[in-house]
């Protein structure tokens, strides 16, 4: 077995999975796979969105936060055209909580978003779990609530005729909420 590491968008790895470039894909956003008959999609994790802000932003130490406690802050916001769940989901999240999210900046990416707000020009809304391999001067606040629009779906997807291998891994993945 041989492993390659590829990061890009979600329509782009959906692609490359398609086409046979890879047999394996990862994906927050689903939704570029809802006219593909020829990829089957599962379900990996399920993860809460956090706060994301600059190391020096006034709510950085606290341990939960309100999502009305941004409403005066810029936005980096996920490109509705390339990250349409999340951007969605951003958007219903702060129209939940009385806002619509002041945009500073639009990344078509996760390293884009969180680029920005290392940066310190904005804050943004991204899966908690990447708090746990960023150290870039972003600090990840929990958010009050349980709104469904705080959340992202991971889904692994793959070709119907997927290699044994694939198939296997898939199994032995842990699957769970991560929030």
């Amino acid at each position: 077995m041989r492993i390659r590491l590829c990061q890009d968008s979600t329509a782009a790895v959906a692609g490359m999975v398609r086409s046979g470039a890879l047999d394996l894909g990862f994906l927050r956003d689903p939704s570029p796979l809802s006219d593909s008959a020829e990829l089957v999609s599962q379900e990996v994790a399920v993860e809460r969105i956090a706060a994301a802000l600059p190391h020096d932003h006034r709510l950085a130490g606290a341990d939960e936060s309100g999502l009305d406690e941004l409403r005066d802050d810029d936005f980096v916001l996920p490109d509705a055209d390339v990250l349409p769940d999340l951007a969605r989901q951003v958007r219903r999240a702060c129209h939940e909580a009385g806002f619509a999210p002041r945009s500073r900046a639009v990344a078509d990416n996760v390293t884009g978003l969180v680029s920005y707000v290392a940066s310190g020009l904005c804050v943004g809304l991204l899966p908690e779990r990447l708090r746990d391999i960023l150290s870039l001067g972003i600090a990840f606040g929990a958010l009050r609530g349980q709104s469904p629009h705080l959340t992202t779906t991971v889904v692994a997807v793959r070709r119907p005729e997927a290699d044994a291998a694939v198939l296997r891994l898939l199994e032995l993945l842990p699957r769970g909420n991560y929030g």
